[in-house]
C-alpha cells in the first residue's frame, strides 16, 4: 500500500470537512465578511462579525497543521520517486506550501503579520506546484491531469486574487479548488503505483 499517496488523499479530504465543520458551529461567520482565517482567532467587533470560538478554532487551526504534515508526506513522496525535472519542482514547491499550510495554522490570525505571511505564501507556492505539475503531466502524456489542473487553477487564482472583494468565499472557492486538484494528484498517484510522471516514447 503507498500509505504516503493516501495521505495525499486524506490531507485535502480534512482540511475541507474542517472548514466546513468550523463554519458551521461558527456563531456568526459571514461568507463575503469573514476570512476563513477569523475561524481560528477571534477578531472583536465591529472590525469583523465574530466568528472565532475555542472549538472553532481548535478544529481550524489542528486540521491544518494535520493537514499540512499529510500533504507534506505527499509531496516528499513525489519529490524522491519522480525523475522528471518539472516534477521534481513542482514537488518542492508542493513539500514548501505543505510546511506552509501547517504554519498557518499553528500561527493563527491572533499572529499578525506572521499568520498573513504564511497564508500568502501558501496560496502563492500552491498555484507554482500547479504550473509545475501540469507542466509535467502534460509533457508526460498525463492530458487529462494536465487539462484538470489548468481548468482547476483557472478557478483557483482569479477566487485567490477577489479576496478582498468578498472575503471568505472566493477564499474558501480557491481553497477547495487546491483540495481538489491535490486529492486529483494523490489519486493518480495511487494508480500509477511508481513513478507518476514518465515521458513516453512513440512506438512507431
Amino acid at each position: 500500500m503507498d500509505w504516503t499517496a493516501w495521505c495525499g488523499v486524506a490531507a485535502p479530504c480534512l482540511a475541507v470537512a474542517a472548514i466546513l465543520a468550523a463554519i458551521v458551529l461558527a456563531p456568526s461567520f459571514h461568507w463575503t465578511q469573514n476570512w476563513l482565517s477569523d475561524l481560528g482567532g477571534t477578531v472583536v467587533p465591529p472590525v469583523r462579525p465574530l466568528a472565532g470560538t475555542p472549538l472553532t478554532a481548535a478544529i481550524f487551526n489542528g486540521s491544518l497543521m494535520i493537514s499540512g504534515l499529510l500533504a507534506g508526506m505527499f509531496a516528499r513522496r513525489l519529490l524522491v520517486q519522480e525523475r522528471l525535472l518539472p516534477t521534481r519542482v513542482g514537488a518542492a514547491l508542493l513539500l514548501a506550501a505543505a510546511v506552509l499550510l501547517a504554519g498557518v495554522g499553528a500561527f493563527p490570525e491572533p499572529a499578525g503579520p506572521v499568520h498573513y505571511a504564511l497564508s500568502v505564501g501558501f496560496f502563492l507556492l500552491s498555484f507554482l506546484a500547479m504550473i509545475a505539475l501540469g507542466g509535467a503531466a502534460w509533457i508526460s502524456g498525463k492530458r487529462r491531469l494536465a487539462l484538470l489542473t489548468g481548468a482547476l487553477g483557472l478557478v483557483a487564482l482569479p477566487s485567490a486574487l477577489a479576496v478582498s472583494l468578498a472575503r471568505g468565499l472566493p477564499e474558501f472557492t480557491a481553497v477547495a479548488s487546491l483540495a481538489a486538484w491535490t486529492g486529483a494528484l494523490a489519486v493518480a498517484a495511487l494508480r500509477a503505483r511508481g513513478p507518476l510522471f514518465l515521458v513516453r516514447t512513440r512506438s512507431r
